[in-house]
């Protein structure tokens, strides 16, 4: 039968799941220690389920802690563990950090502000030419439509 309290000493929350409630869950979930019922009464705690946590991160160098990503000639901001987004989601997805060529890895060096905002005014004009040669196309169709109707 289902208790209608969670099994941690003193807490009156109801369970969501292994009868703990949602905060105590958690904590187990991420090896918190909590006091579950059974520990209070010397039983040995079960242990948390290892899926979906990431191996352990590299330390990190005390001047980089929250600035950049550990992964060598990375220029990416930190992100989570120590990694920049694209490393941590690696580590996360393979369990490692895969290479990335020099080459790519400059390529994909941040951009300030103002080269986002060039960026972005190239990729508009290129629009633009090309609405208007869809335009044009579209014209001479009708143009061409309205003559063999005439």
């Amino acid at each position: 039968m289902r208790s209608a309290r969670c099994s941690v000493e003193g807490c009156r929350r109801k369970p969501h799941a292994r009868g703990l409630c949602q905060r105590h869950y958690d904590e187990q979930r991420k090896q918190r220690p909590s006091r579950p019922a059974a520990a209070a009464a010397g039983e040995a705690p079960a242990p948390p389920p290892a899926a979906g946590r990431a191996p352990a991160p590299v330390p990190v160098p005390e001047g980089l802690a929250g600035k950049v990503c550990t992964v060598p000639g990375c220029p990416n901001p930190h992100h989570a563990r120590g990694y920049c987004k694209m490393h941590y989601g690696q580590l996360r997805r393979h369990g490692r950090i895969e290479d990335v060529p020099a080459a790519e890895s400059a390529a994909s060096a941040p951009l300030t502000k103002e080269q986002r905002l060039i960026e972005i005014k190239k990729r508009h004009e290129i629009i633009k030419k090309e609405i208007a040669s869809i335009h044009k196309a579209l014209e001479s169709e009708s143009d061409e439509d309205v003559e063999v109707e005439g």
